[in-house]
């Protein structure tokens, strides 16, 4: 056991925190693609749990469909045995921590290397998704500004009717980030006093990702890290490691 606390222990992890419709999901996929690297969200870890039939499976099941929430305790065993069985291999904890406790319980087990800060500007994510479009059947989406189907409303596999998801609309987005924000900030906070926060700043996501595979590249083992590193230009997206503010 000690020889694996140590593994997991030396392992390249990292946590990645950005706002919702802010292009973290499509960062994680390019990171796993570049670098091989293991996405691991706590969601993902309890569906697993569920589907596994274990008796803790049982037990989240329950407190699940009853609406409660996963006790920390939990969660954490659950993200602790997921990083056991990858050892060495470098991860990316996405949507977990989400408050300073989880913060402080996670880095007493497996301190991250990094947390990569992603900061969009609130108004550029609720322009971007009001003017986001999908096709149910499928999952496809579309933008109307940079990626519009071929035929105004309709889908280009199908032609079947486009629809916006509730969830887009401009003031539950806006009610969103407001969350995120107030939830968030504590989490932050906690890292900058550790000195681990790299921020990402930028209004897209090819912008801010060339700024972040460039970090990566630096921070993972020689056997992971690309030499390709492109940059984006410095007016356009900046990225600096975050201090706390005395």
């Amino acid at each position: 056991m000690a020889a694996l606390w140590r593994s997991v222990r030396h392992a390249s992890r990292f946590v990645i925190i950005g706002p919702p419709g802010g292009g973290k999901g499509t960062i994680c996929n390019r990171l796993v693609d570049d670098f091989g690297m293991v996405v691991v969200g706590t969601g993902d870890l309890i569906r697993q749990e569920i589907a596994a039939k274990t008796e803790r499976g049982k037990q989240v099941e329950a407190l699940v469909q009853s609406g409660k929430l996963v006790p920390d305790k939990v969660v954490l065993d659950l993200l602790r045995a997921k990083m056991q069985t990858l050892c060495s291999k470098p991860l990316i904890l996405d949507g977990y921590p989400r408050t300073r406790s989880q913060a402080e319980a996670l880095h007493e087990i497996a301190p991250p290397e990094a947390v990569l800060h992603i900061d969009v500007p609130f108004d550029a994510i609720v322009q971007r998704l009001s003017e986001r479009l999908y096709h149910p059947p499928s999952g496809r989406i579309y933008n109307l500004s940079f990626n519009p189907p071929k035929v105004d409303g309709l889908d280009d596999e199908t032609g079947d009717p486009l629809q916006r998801r509730p969830d887009d609309e401009p003031e539950t987005v806006k009610d969103r980030l407001e969350t995120y924000s107030r939830e968030t900030e504590p989490v932050l906070d906690f890292y900058r006093e550790k000195h681990i926060v790299q921020r990402f700043a930028g209004s897209e996501t090819n912008i801010i990702y060339p700024k972040v595979k460039a970090f990566m590249s630096s921070a993972l083992p020689p056997e992971y890290a690309f030499p390709d590193t492109t940059t984006a230009s410095p007016t356009t997206a900046s990225v600096h490691t975050e201090q706390t503010s005395l």
